[in-house]
C-alpha cells in the first residue's frame, strides 16, 4: 500500500497539472522549476507517509534521482554534484578489492584527493566494506570534508557499533 501512494504520487507530479501540459518547449525552466515544487510536495506529503524504514529510504532515493535528472535538464545543477554513480561503484569496487582495512583506507584516501564530492549515503556504502568500528571512523574522517549534504550526516551513527565511534562520528559531522 505503502508503494501505491508513493507510486500515485510520484504519477502526479510526471504528469502534472493542465497547466503545465500546455507549456512550450521554450518555457522549459518554468515546467522544470513547477516539476520541483510537486517533487517538494511529493516528499512532504507522501514520502512522511511510508513508515517502513527500508521502502521510505528506497523512496527518497528516487526522489533525489529525479531531482538530480532535473538539475542535469536544466543544465545549471541547484548544489555541488557529489560522485556519479558510475564513478562511485569504481570507488567501492577498488575498495573492496584490497584485503585489509588499512589498505582499503590507503585506497580511498588515494580516492579522495581532489575535489571530488559525495553524499553522505555513499560515505554509509563505503563504511560498510570495512570491518571494524575505528576504520569505519577513519573513512568518515577521510570523506566527510567531500560531503554535499551534511544535514544528512546523521544518518553515519547507525553504521557503527561502539558509544565511543559514535562519538568520535559526532564529533566529525558537527565540524
Amino acid at each position: 500500500m505503502k508503494n501505491v501512494v508513493f507510486a500515485a504520487g510520484l504519477l502526479l507530479l510526471l504528469s502534472g497539472s493542465p497547466n503545465e501540459q500546455h507549456l512550450r518547449a521554450s518555457d522549459s525552466e518554468t515546467l522544470i522549476d513547477s516539476i520541483r515544487t510537486q517533487l517538494q510536495l511529493l516528499k512532504a506529503e507522501y514520502l512522511t507517509r511510508i513508515r517502513d524504514r527500508d521502502a521510505r529510504y528506497e523512496a527518497m532515493m528516487i526522489v533525489d534521482h529525479i531531482d538530480e535528472l532535473l538539475d542535469e535538464l536544466s543544465g545549471s545543477p541547484s548544489a555541488p554534484q557529489p560522485m556519479s554513480e558510475e564513478e562511485f561503484s569504481q570507488l567501492l569496487d577498488a575498495i573492496s578489492d584490497e584485503f585489509t582495512d588499512s589498505d582499503k583506507l590507503r585506497m580511498l584516501k588515494t580516492a579522495m584527493s581532489g575535489d571530488v564530492l559525495v553524499t553522505v549515503n555513499q560515505i554509509a556504502r563505503v563504511m560498510d566494506q570495512f570491518t571494524f568500528d575505528d576504520s569505519k571512523v577513519k573513512a568518515v574522517r577521510v570523506m566527510y570534508s567531500h560531503v554535499v549534504d551534511p544535514q544528512n550526516g546523521y544518518k553515519l551513527l547507525s553504521k557503527v557499533m561502539f558509544s565511543d565511534s559514535k562519538e568520535e562520528i559526532k564529533r566529525i559531522i558537527s565540524g
